[in-house]
């Protein structure tokens, strides 16, 4: 359980870090701390993508969920339903003057 608070507690600490590195860019880019600004945010960006990423994925691949996809998307009640044309048509009214 502390890991995983240390983990939300690291998040908006490193972006907010990140964010003051680059708002001193002109006064440490040519210094180490810009090289190790930039690790920290390719690593971040990296690790965030598999934070938020990693659970769709994961429901990507499971086969209950490609069926309930299927059904809702070929279901004719929700086909019915989903039409594009009264909403572009009501967009057309309200361009016009």
């Amino acid at each position: 359980m502390d890991i995983f608070v240390c983990c939300l507690a690291f998040m908006p600490t490193a972006w907010g870090l990140i964010q003051i590195a680059q708002a001193a860019r002109p006064k440490i880019e040519h210094t180490g701390v810009w090289h190790f600004t930039r690790a920290l945010a390719r690593e971040f960006d990296y690790g965030m993508g598999i934070v938020l990423f990693g659970p769709i994925a994961i429901l990507a691949w499971l086969p209950i969920i490609k069926a309930f996809h299927a059904r809702i998307l070929f279901n004719e009640a929700f086909k019915r339903h989903l039409q594009i044309q009264p909403i572009l048509a009501v967009k057309k009214k309200k361009h016009r003057p």
